[in-house]
């Protein structure tokens, strides 16, 4: 009976729960935010960063990638964090390309209901 019981609580907490998704620090599932942006950084490194709606006084923070928090390394492309971020609450409205110097994908995504 009470294996039955512990495995019943094990079950319970690994389905109702899922991971922080930090970015610089911030666990922006806690914060009163609707809506994110992604972008492949190509020309900064290779990774993934985010637009939240952080302030952007220091330039060099809000550049930092977006860290994988299952190895604590940087995600190397869109698709891994979108993966990710689908997985904990958040969904794909919008591909868009950014023009600048360099054409750039960036994804703007909502939070899914229940999350």
């Amino acid at each position: 009976m009470k294996k039955l019981v512990l495995s019943a609580i094990f079950l319970a907490a690994a389905t109702f729960s899922y991971a922080q998704v930090m970015v610089n620090g911030v666990d922006i599932n806690k914060l009163d935010i609707q809506y994110i942006e992604i972008y492949a950084a190509s020309g900064l490194g290779g990774s993934v960063r985010i637009n939240y709606g952080q302030a952007t006084t220091n330039i060099m923070t809000f550049f930092d990638p977006f860290i994988d928090p299952r190895d604590s390394k940087p995600f190397r492309n869109s698709v891994a964090a979108l993966n990710y971020l689908y997985q904990n609450g958040w969904e794909l409205m919008a591909p868009s390309i950014r023009s600048g110097d360099e054409e750039q994908p960036s994804y703007m995504l909502h939070r899914r209901e229940g999350f």
